[in-house]
């Protein structure tokens, strides 16, 4: 009666004891009893319209149903691809894994994905991409390898179909749109129930083909087998992540600022050990990465992640819990709580214990945002699919190739194409940078591919060395001596490294996103200054640190001052004093730098917490120096920082203390202030966009 009534069967298995008469019964019995047993299971199935495949039953007639419900069923799910509208709900989410170096991040990303501990993994360098399944239903994520994946039209569709029951299908009923009635991403305390909707399905308007209809290569057509139905209930609601395990080490930090995005979901990793040992440096990483998150994502989810649960005590995390409930929970908001009784989630990636609680309530965090349940043109999909080709002859593409294979597609309006590149650049699946108009012209496919490339150059000396033995092969020991102890990359390094086809690119990439700058100051080949991997000098005998006459401070501490800040001013600082054609070089460390501009003078920066202190030695470059860093700070803001710094400028004048901008201004303090050079009072965003060769020749 099963077999007879049930029109959601789709697969039959029998126990493997049928095939293997001789430990059951006598053969001769056995032969009569599986012919009794074929007969009546094919008379049970002979009107059956929803089996699409059987095991251990291929009887005539078995085989002769299988492949009339297979082409029914191929049938219905063209019906159902031909009036889908042409937007979908695409349910993808980047899932960003931050914290400090040697936290565990790595670590609990293998356990998400159901890998084992690896005591020997090595530290990330730069950031690493995994894409994953995440299912609802259990706590499983799978990891997508290249077998595994298909067209993400395709991928997308799937869920459609699946989502769709075949009762639907028939009768032709809308399948109801998704409505969240809550698009906050807070969740109430022990909140971890999915919230699954269903997908929609809405016919388009009468005598109109739709998207999907119109494209000709549409993959689910081509690719159709019974797979695609076997696998409905576990696909119909599944997430598609990309999971992205950033390097935790402070070189890396400034490079972050370019991939930290709003659509998606935060994990932070701590080491709780080192919360016990060493509570004040483990915070400061914690809010450095707090305030890193709300700065790029300000409404996205974070869920806090305490790593070594198999090495530390209730009474420690009770304690830990203590601490972040009181510096916390009113600063950011944005942080998912694990239970009533804990802020954040312990785990053990040793055992796996907790692994389960932090893969359901991201489950339940993702299901809540919005963009998881925005429709997206399917022709904005399709374009991903196709822009995909390219990739294997080169991981990139330009702002006209992008509009080319659009137009193909019958996207023709350039703000839809903008908006196109803006979701996908949001959610991981390109990168595409909006800051100056050469970073627009270039959209990236293969976004490891960029990061494994900076990162060639942009790394920890002690953690990330590199093949001593293939770089002694290219003579290029002195050069990476130069690049880890000096700063300085030289240009044949970098060819090196990137290789001639892909050296250009890069050097533009990084000088426009202000990772590096020209270092106009050597004679035998172009070098470039790269200043994420300055240092301080530990020689104080042989430091030449030295103070100006005249100082005013920039004071971050309102808000906060990131790391990348003040080395992205020093690589505008030095590319400016390199295009003057100074004869002096700079002298530069980690939060320090001394930078001549010939006759006028030099500019000295200072970096402590959250502030950047200026000291000049010429009375008369006063008012311009000033004009200068204020333009290069307005710079940094509008180009990697999303125009969200704030900060206040103080001079110094005496005994009186401190002088607010205003005052001064209004005083017309020397030497900042005077007639002949007055201060331009216009805003940050005015410099946004502007591209840097122009920039640097206006100030």
């Amino acid at each position: 009666s099963v077999l007879r009534f049930n029109s959601n069967l789709r697969i039959l298995y029998w126990p493997d004891w049928i095939d293997e008469p001789e430990d059951v019964l006598p053969s001769d019995d056995h032969r009569q009893w599986m012919n009794r047993f074929n007969s009546e299971i094919d008379d049970s199935i002979r009107d059956n319209t929803s089996i699409v495949e059987i095991y251990y039953h291929r009887t005539r007639l078995a085989e002769e149903i299988i492949v009339k419900n297979r082409d029914l069923e191929k049938k219905r799910i063209l019906e159902l691809i031909a009036k889908l509208d042409n937007k979908i709900p695409w349910m993808r989410c980047k899932l960003m894994v931050v914290g400090q170096g040697r936290a565990g991040k790595s670590a609990t990303v293998r356990s998400l994905t159901g890998e084992k501990f690896d005591p020997a993994l090595e530290s990330t360098i730069g950031a690493s991409l995994t894409q994953t399944r995440t299912t609802a239903n259990d706590a499983s994520w799978n990891r997508l390898n290249d077998d595994s994946k298909v067209g993400y039209l395709t991928s997308a569709v799937e869920k459609i179909v699946a989502a769709a029951p075949s009762k639907l299908m028939k009768n032709n009923v809308n399948i109801p749109k998704h409505e969240n009635s809550n698009s906050s991403t807070r969740l109430e305390e022990g909140d971890i129930q999915p919230e699954v909707a269903s997908l929609s399905v809405s016919a388009p308007a009468h005598g109109k083909k739709s998207a999907v209809a119109e494209l000709e290569e549409f993959e689910v057509a081509k690719r159709f087998d019974h797979k695609l139905i076997a696998r409905a209930e576990a696909q119909a609601y599944t997430i598609e992540t990309t999971i992205w395990d950033y390097g935790g080490q402070r070189v890396f930090y400034a490079l972050h600022h370019l991939f930290l995005t709003q659509y998606g979901v935060y994990i932070l990793v701590f080491d709780m050990r080192e919360m016990v040992k060493n509570k004040e440096r483990a915070m400061q990483y914690i809010l450095f990465w707090l305030n890193s998150i709300k700065m790029h994502a300000e409404a996205a989810p974070v869920m806090i992640v305490g790593s070594f649960l198999d090495q530390v005590t209730n009474s420690h995390m009770k304690i830990i819990d203590r601490e972040f409930r009181k510096v916390f929970r009113d600063r950011f908001p944005q942080i998912v709580p694990a239970k009533k009784e804990i802020l954040f989630y312990p785990v053990s990636n040793m055992n796996g214990e907790g692994i389960d609680d932090i893969r359901r309530m991201f489950d339940a965090v993702a299901r809540k945002q919005d963009f998881l349940w925005r429709e997206v043109s399917v022709r904005w999909i399709r374009w991903l699919d196709k822009t995909q080709d390219f990739t294997k002859d080169r991981p990139f593409i330009d702002l006209s190739e992008a509009k080319r294979v659009a137009a193909e597609l019958g996207i023709n309006d350039f703000i839809q194409i903008e908006a196109m590149l803006d979701l996908f650049h949001e959610l991981g699946m390109v990168i595409h940078f909006t800051a100056t108009p050469i970073l627009n012209d270039i959209i990236t496919l293969i976004p490891q591919w960029l990061i494994d490339n900076i990162s060639k150059v942009i790394r920890d000396r002690d953690l990330h060395q590199h093949e001593n033995q293939n770089i002694a092969l290219a003579g290029l020991e002195n050069d990476v001596r130069e690049l880890f102890q000096n700063a300085l990359a030289s240009q044949d390094l970098l060819e090196y490294m990137w290789g001639n086809q892909n050296y250009n690119f890069f050097i533009d990439l990084m000088r426009r996103t202000l990772l590096l700058s020209d270092y106009g100051f050597s004679k035998d080949q172009p070098y470039f200054l790269i200043p994420s991997l300055l240092r301080n000098n530990q020689d104080n005998n042989n430091n030449p640190r030295c103070q100006g006459k005249f100082h005013c401070v920039f004071d971050f501490s309102e808000g906060w001052l990131p790391n990348g800040v003040f080395q992205r001013l020093v690589c505008l600082l030095v590319a400016h004093s390199a295009g003057l054609n100074v004869a002096n070089e700079p002298y530069l460390e980690q939060n320090y730098c001394d930078v001549s501009f010939g006759h006028e003078g030099h500019i000295i920066l200072v970096q402590e917490n959250d502030s950047i202190s200026m000291s000049i030695d010429v009375a008369d470059a006063a008012a311009r120096f000033l004009r200068v860093i204020r333009s290069m700070l307005g710079k940094v803001n509008q180009d990697t920082m999303k125009g969200r710094l704030k900060w206040n400028i103080k001079f110094s004048n005496g005994k009186q203390g401190p002088t607010s901008f205003e005052k001064a201004k209004k005083k017309k303090l020397a030497p900042w202030f005077n007639d002949n050079q007055k201060q331009n009072d216009q805003s940050d965003a005015a410099v946004k966009g502007v591209v840097l060769d122009n920039f640097l020749s206006s100030i």
